[in-house]
């Protein structure tokens, strides 16, 4: 479980978030959303240990890591996909799902199968281009590629900064079909996205930010009565 309880940091000194508290249980999918400039991606960024706080804390299954290094709260479970995929256009499709366990020391050759097992579990195509170089895919399978590198290191905890962002529609569908499946892995899955429909169809909770403050939070099927998450969203 993510708690995140009266979160301020923000840009030399400049604060961008202003007390902001969330929670995401085990199996949940929890969407963040808002317009562009309220935060959201900031809000990854404390979380994951890229943005140091100026007040509130953060702890993953009860312990504390507000105060942790990026990498020691990778190792403790968290994974961040960020927004611009991150896929290397000289490496083929296994080289880059395979690059996010090189902190882990010498990949044994038992990890690396594991590793691709699991990607081509979620995306099947994947078994059949890990030959293919990231320059020769499209940008929706550029994100599953990405999304397959964090599944490799079967993390308990999931961060996606807008995985919808550039993508064709029908891939998105497909991408957010396993995010679903992720989530249903024991996961906890936190989703930054402009494309609202589309996360709140897999979401079980949401957060709207403005000005870097939460304006309104809660379970999806009450916020989708009457017309609370559109006003909290576009005023």
């Amino acid at each position: 479980m993510l708690t995140v309880d009266g979160v301020t940091a923000g840009y030399h000194s400049v604060p961008v978030l202003r007390d902001v508290s969330l929670r995401a249980e085990t199996g949940q999918v929890v969407a963040v959303l808002g317009a562009n400039g309220a935060g959201k991606t900031s809000l990854l960024r404390v979380i994951s240990g890229l943005l140091p706080l100026q007040a509130g804390t953060i702890s993953l299954d009860g312990e504390p890591i507000h105060q942790m290094p990026a990498h020691r709260i990778a190792r403790r479970g968290l994974v961040q996909v960020v927004e611009a995929r991150g896929v290397l256009p000289g490496l083929t499709v296994e080289e880059n799902i395979l690059l996010g366990l090189l902190g882990r020391g010498r990949l044994r050759p038992a990890v690396r199968q594991e590793a691709i097992a699991r990607a081509t579990t979620y995306f099947p195509w994947i078994g059949e281009r890990l030959r293919a170089y990231g320059a020769e895919l499209s940008g929706g399978q550029q994100q599953m590629v990405a999304l397959s590198r964090a599944l490799a290191l079967d993390p308990p905890t999931l961060l996606l900064d807008e995985p919808s962002l550039g993508i064709a529609p029908a891939l998105v569908d497909e991408i957010y079909e396993r995010i679903a499946l992720a989530a249903n892995d024991a996961r906890t899955v936190i989703i930054v996205e402009q494309h609202v429909h589309k996360v709140l169809a897999v979401a079980d909770r949401a957060y709207v930010l403005r000005r870097g403050a939460v304006v309104l939070h809660g379970d999806v099927a009450e916020l989708r009565k009457g017309n609370r998450l559109e006003e909290a969203y576009l005023s």
